[in-house]
């Protein structure tokens, strides 16, 4: 019997979360919401905008389809760590908590999946503590704002 810690593999596709973003209203500041059809909608003020193009905003704690502010950003480690929404903070926890991490041998290693693309004072070992603890708060700041 091994011990050794379990190969967490992750999908290099994102999952289903890329395309729904939790955003603050630009109207009202509460929390919005941005869907699969690009429809960003406050239900405290019923504020809403489609868009129609995207603005791609992928290393700023920004929506990367509407532009607007992502609701779960807090200050960790000298930095501001975001998430689009609940999904991508409880991948990102899995992610920083997995001891042993392994990518897909896609024809050749590429950076093109989502892990590779996270900075690495996220990825990094002696950050595993303070990020994991900014993720909880993420994550529960989205679930009380339901």
């Amino acid at each position: 019997m091994s011990n050794a810690q379990p190969s967490i593999e992750f999908q290099a596709d994102g999952g289903p979360w890329w395309e729904t973003a939790v955003v603050v209203c630009p109207k009202c500041g509460s929390r919005a919401n941005r869907d699969r059809r690009r429809r960003a909608t406050c239900p405290s003020c019923a504020w809403s905008k489609t868009t129609t193009r995207s603005i791609y905003y992928l290393h700023e704690p920004r929506d990367p389809i509407s532009g607007l502010d992502l609701w779960l950003q807090t200050p960790c480690c000298g930095q501001v760590l975001w998430a689009w929404n609940t999904e991508h903070g409880l991948w990102m926890q899995g992610y920083v908590r997995a001891k042993l991490r392994s990518r897909r041998w896609i024809g050749g290693w590429r950076n093109n999946s989502l892990q590779s693309r996270l900075p690495q004072w996220i990825t990094s070992a002696k950050n595993r503590e303070p990020v994991l603890k900014a993720l909880d708060r993420l994550v529960e700041r989205d679930l009380q704002a339901r």
